[in-house]
């Protein structure tokens, strides 16, 4: 933006009414996705299904990645809350045969994988990104060049990194370098640059 269109854009948002912005729905632990949800998918990278109206930024996010040398990957999008039941009974499971006990586990669970119906991954605006040369959901991600790409452009495409390191206490989700949430391009541009998770851009914006 140049300096003169930021100023209108800091203006405007001021007075947005954010429930008539698709793009800024709030889905977390205490906000489920609404019953009457439902999204028109399209295909993007490997067979994985985004929101339609986002699809042309995952694309072009990847082809620009690509012409800096930068291997983007999709592991997850779209799920349904069925999928997402599936994945969080599976992960219960592996900590109990670790020794937990099933309240431990299910705690453990629920800070790095949302309660089905509470996962931003059933908006279809969600995506877990990793590289070919590490597609391991951890922290160390953050090592790699296509962490480094995404923390720099990401917001030029709308994609905003959800679950910061420094947010835990706010959006209740471990940090999650390889998890990006369409938020618009204005928006992922001001959340950037004021360094807030999507719980605290929201509440400025009331």
């Amino acid at each position: 933006y140049t300096p003169r269109k930021r100023i209108k854009y800091l203006e405007r948002t001021d007075k947005m009414d954010k429930s008539d912005d698709w793009s800024l729905i709030l889905v977390n632990s205490r906000n489920p996705v609404p019953s009457d949800y439902s999204v028109r998918l399209e295909k993007v990278q490997n067979n994985h299904y985004v929101d339609s109206r986002i699809a042309a930024y995952v694309n072009e996010m990847i082809r620009n990645a690509e012409k800096d040398g930068v291997k983007l990957l999709i592991c997850s999008s779209y799920r349904t809350v069925a999928r997402q039941q599936e994945l969080f009974d599976q992960q219960v499971d592996e900590y109990i045969s670790a020794g937990k006990s099933y309240d431990e586990a299910l705690a453990e669970t629920a800070t790095g994988l949302a309660l089905p119906g509470f996962s931003e991954h059933n908006t279809g605006l969600a995506l877990d990104i990793v590289t070919p040369s590490y597609q391991i959901l951890d922290s160390n991600f953050e090592n790699t060049e296509a962490f480094r790409w995404l923390d720099k452009n990401a917001h030029k495409y709308g994609f905003i990194l959800r679950y910061p390191k420094d947010k835990s206490n706010i959006t209740r989700i471990k940090y999650e370098p390889w998890h990006y949430r369409y938020v618009g391009v204005e928006h992922a541009a001001v959340i950037k640059e004021k360094g807030l998770c999507l719980e605290e851009y929201l509440e400025e914006l009331q």
